[in-house]
């Protein structure tokens, strides 16, 4: 049975699986009234990755799909400006029906008006891609790491690219 390494002789700290999340946030406007809007890459296991890196300077990673068209692009350079190493499942996007990176919109509410929170998660990348332990293995055999890792993606019902 194989062991973790121990932190100086592993190449990373934490291996995050999951999905990665563009939202979109009008502010404290109401999105019928809202005219712009400010976009954010998230993702629950990333923010974990991105706030180890940047807070602590730990050596993180994120195994991910990700979809080769702008959106992926801008996601791409946040997971670079966090300092979070990414292992990505790369899928064409067909201009039409997707695969497409997961969205959220959420406002922040003000006042008595709560926040309003919805997703569109439709013909999403990750859950195509569906990790399992031998993905990961792999992941973690390409860095040697005696990493930690977090999981969780969503495993809805998809069609597989055409």
């Amino acid at each position: 049975m194989k062991t973790l390494l121990a932190k100086d002789k592993a190449a990373r700290d934490l291996l995050s699986l999951g999905a990665l999340v563009i939202r979109l946030d009008p502010g404290t406007t109401p999105f019928e009234y809202a005219s712009s809007f400010d976009l954010h890459v998230s993702g629950g296991e990333f923010n974990v990755a991105a706030n180890l890196s940047r807070a602590f300077g730990q050596r993180t990673a994120i195994a991910t799909a990700m979809v080769d068209y702008p959106l992926g692009l801008k996601i791409e350079a946040e997971v670079r400006r966090m300092g979070v190493h990414p292992f990505y499942k790369r899928f064409e996007h067909d201009g039409v029906r997707g695969p497409n990176m997961a969205h959220v919109y959420s406002d922040r509410g003000q006042g008595m008006r709560a926040p309003v929170v919805f997703y569109n998660r439709c013909d999403e990348a990750a859950p195509v891609w569906m990790p399992t332990a031998s993905i990961m293995t792999s992941c973690l055999k390409a860095e040697s790491a005696g990493c930690t890792a977090v999981e969780s993606l969503p495993l809805s019902p998809r069609r597989p690219p055409s």
